[in-house]
């Protein structure tokens, strides 16, 4: 832990912010480990739920969903796919999204 501090404020003196003592380094290293492992496990979930509709089989490309997740500030966005066949403006090929729920 002394090495990640020490590390940690080699950092801070080349970017010109505060240094932190090593409990303070700790701190923020043990909050890093669990915000890595759930959304890891977020996306591997939103990842299987899309799975389950390939591996059935027979689904229209506007049943596939895609999903933003952010944190700040709280969102879940979940987007339809659809083609882009015959949605192109001049110069411009247009991604669609179909329809945008907003969940939060």
């Amino acid at each position: 832990m002394d090495f990640i501090a020490g590390l940690a404020n080699m950092r801070a003196r080349n970017y010109s912010i505060p240094e932190v003592d090593k409990l303070k380094a700790k701190f923020i290293a043990g909050r890093i480990i669990p915000a890595i492992a759930t959304s890891t496990a977020m996306a591997t979930g939103l990842v299987c739920l899309e799975l389950y509709k390939v591996l059935a089989g027979g689904h229209k490309l506007e049943n596939y969903r895609n999903t933003l997740c952010q944190s700040r500030p709280s969102a879940l966005l979940h987007g339809r796919t659809c083609s882009t066949k015959g949605n192109q403006a001049p110069g411009f090929e247009l991604d669609c999204v179909g329809s945008l729920d907003h969940q939060r």
